[in-house]
């Protein structure tokens, strides 16, 4: 007791000190959570909206930036290739400068291969999706937050160029988990993407569904790929989000890097502040040692002080990381945008298991 009261005055006597020790891992824990937290919830919001927007879909037909001949699509249609749903899809900026992701499909062949989007498809009459080429389907989410309701113009730019679109339905997905993966979607006609994209006649993939057997795929497989044009693949639509997800993953190892290095930084103003305390304290605890109070006790009475103030310091950070991270996933949010692709993220991840490093 006497020497839990000597440290405890000690500090009491030298609130800075410790007030500087506590702030450092404060903020070092702080940093450390908002950026696992940011990384977390942007890694979530790719795979959400990867599995929204790929649906049930196992295999695609892709064939790099310069796409497909729509032509490519009507054969395998005719050879019975079914599932199968052609995509054009690309980025405008919308109302309020909101990056939009254009995502341009056949209502008609949405049908088991992205069901949410079929049903929002299949809002709109389709004499309107035929004859007038400029309607568009916007989830309730990204409607609310753009201030637009079904009847309601939706001005949008593409590469300098302003167009104009008409909101024809408004539309709310199945689940919560949809919802969040289709954020900042816009749906519009195939033929509707091409023009607004400059993609005359080329369509960016095709969505396949394999079927469930080992012969009946190896049968499949071959059907398509007797079609295939030079420099088209048949690929696995998870195998191509996945290779999406690890051109981020080196930028999110550097985050984790850095918040580390703030842990490391309020872990050693933790250390100089007690090293401090210890030579402030020498005559006292000298003088403990001539009444009898072993080196160990001593040893084991600072240690304790140490650990008390980390202790006490992360649960000050842990609170404080979270609240930090709101605004650090919109910084990491908007440089993923930047430097990779367009990412939509609205909620931090509040989970323990998002504190874990890889």
């Amino acid at each position: 007791m006497l020497l839990t009261r000597a440290g405890l005055r000690h500090h009491w006597r030298h609130p800075w000190q410790s007030a500087l020790a506590l702030l450092g891992v404060a903020l070092g824990v702080a940093v450390f959570v908002a950026v696992q937290l940011a990384n977390t919830s942007a890694e979530r919001a790719f795979t959400r909206s990867a599995e929204a927007l790929s649906g049930a879909a196992t295999h695609r037909i892709q064939a790099g930036s310069a796409g497909l001949d729509e032509a490519l699509y009507a054969e395998l249609r005719r050879a019975g290739v079914r599932p199968a749903a052609p995509v054009v899809t690309g980025f405008v900026t919308g109302p309020q400068g909101r990056p939009l992701r254009l995502l341009g499909v056949d209502p008609w062949a949405e049908a088991g291969v992205r069901d949410s989007v079929a049903r929002a498809a299949l809002e709109v009459d389709p004499a309107a999706w035929l004859g007038a080429g400029d309607r568009a389907v916007l989830f309730t989410e990204d409607a609310r937050r753009l201030g637009l309701e079904a009847g309601d113009g939706l001005p949008v730019e593409i590469a300098g160029r302003r167009e104009a679109l008409t909101v024809a339905a408004v539309v709310t997905p199945r689940d919560p988990l949809t919802a969040a993966g289709l954020d900042d979607t816009v749906v519009v006609d195939v033929a509707t993407a091409q023009r607004l994209l400059d993609h005359r006649g080329r369509i960016d993939r095709i969505d396949l569904v394999a079927p469930a057997g080992e012969a009946e795929r190896r049968a499949w497989r071959a059907r398509i790929e007797r079609r295939l044009p030079a420099g088209a693949v048949l690929a696995s639509a998870r195998g191509s989000a996945a290779a999406l997800d690890e051109m981020t993953a080196a930028f999110r190892l550097n985050l984790t890097a850095f918040s580390l290095l703030a842990l490391l930084v309020g872990a050693l103003l933790i250390y100089n502040a007690i090293a401090f305390s210890v030579v402030q304290r020498r005559p006292l605890l000298g003088r403990l040692r001539a009444v009898g109070v072993s080196r160990g006790r001593l040893f084991r009475g600072i240690v304790a002080e140490g650990l008390l103030l980390g202790a006490l310091g992360t649960a000050a950070g842990i609170p404080l990381g979270y609240a930090l991270a709101e605004l650090l996933l919109g910084l990491v949010t908007r440089t993923i945008t930047d430097l990779y692709f367009v990412l939509s993220v609205t909620e931090v991840a509040l989970a323990p298991g998002a504190l874990r490093t890889k």
